[in-house]
Order: C-alpha cells, then structure tokens, then sequence
C-alpha cells in the first residue's frame, strides 16, 4: 500500500509536525509513505516539496499571506482561510504520485482551494487538526456554533451581515462534500 501524507509544512508548525512524526513512523514500520508539502523545510528525501526556486522562494511564500489578505485588511486578528487562491500545482502532483491513500493534514492557508479536494483520485483520509475543515473559514469558532447551520454573522470576521465571507465559503464547503464524485459519508472519529 502507497500512502501519501499532504500538509503546508513538513516541520513547521503543530499540525505539520504531527503529519511529519506520523510519516517518519509509517517508514520506520516498513510502509511506503511518502509527504507532499507546499513548504519543506527539513532535508527529508521522503518529503516532496517545490521543486523550482521561483515557487519555493516566491509562489509558495506568498499564497498563506494572500490567502489572508482581507484579514489582514480588516484587522482580524483570529486564524481564518478562506482557500480560494487557484494555480496550486497540489493536485496535480498528488495525482501523479497515485498512491492509494491520500492523508490530509493541513491544508488551509492558500495551500489548496476547497473545489480541488474532489480532484483526487486516490481515497482521501483527513485527520482535523482544528475547525477548519467544517466551518466558514475559521479555524477555531470561538463558540459560536453557527457551522452547524450555514455559518454568517461571523464572530472571527467580526460581521453583522447573515451572507458574508463565512456563509460564501461555507457553502462552497458544503457544495464540495457533496459532490458525487467524493465519498465523505464513510467518517469516523476517535477520542
């Protein structure tokens, strides 16, 4: 079996690290594993990162930090992605690889857009290292709970409006995981 882990970073920052140890322990139990990252940090020749120096230095670098913006603009202080950056060669390349799982870690940031997810041929795992994945855009909901709805009036955006950027990107969400092609109905959790 041919495991691909996928995350921004190999070892930088919390979930990155916990993607990076769980595919150091793969390895070391004799099974194919390999990393796909938008940023590599470590000298690992098991994890696959940028090839040119344009996208390493310049592409890459810049995406988390566009994927932002209108954070940054409007002084929102709280983690929010808003994943709609195109030109992530992300896919392309897990496509490439063709391994027989797919395990996502963190892939926020501006590292992919929500609608590439079903672009996957391989299954997908996909281990929640915060809110992310099921609300609007941010990454930890302060409480609010509105994800359980159609997210709006978000608190992290400090918004009064019910169709804001939340409920925008919380729709896109909701049209991605349930697009026919994906099999998001096979969900378990532990803990």
């Amino acid at each position: 079996m041919k495991l691909l882990i996928v995350s921004a970073s190999d070892i930088a920052g919390g979930a990155n690290k916990a993607a990076y140890r769980l595919h150091r322990s793969l390895l070391d139990n004799g099974i194919d594993s390999q990393m796909l990252v938008q940023n590599k940090i470590s000298d690992d020749f098991s994890v696959i990162g940028p090839k040119s120096n344009f996208r390493k230095l310049i592409i890459n670098p810049v995406r988390p930090a566009l994927d932002h913006i209108f954070m940054k603009i409007n002084k929102v202080k709280s983690l929010f992605s808003s994943s709609y950056l195109p030109f992530s060669e992300i896919v392309t390349k897990i496509n490439e690889i063709n391994p027989d799982i797919v395990h996502l870690h963190w892939i926020a940031g501006g590292m992919m857009r929500i609608e590439d997810i079903s672009r996957i041929k391989s299954t997908i795992v996909w281990s929640l290292h915060d809110m992310w994945p099921f609300t609007g855009g941010c990454h930890y909901d302060k409480g609010c709970g509105l994800y359980k709805n159609t997210c709006g009036t978000c608190k992290v955006l400090k918004s009064k409006k019910d169709n804001d950027l939340s409920r925008k990107i919380f729709k896109r969400k909701l049209k991605e995981y349930s697009n026919e092609t994906n099999d998001f109905t096979k969900v378990e959790t532990s803990g």
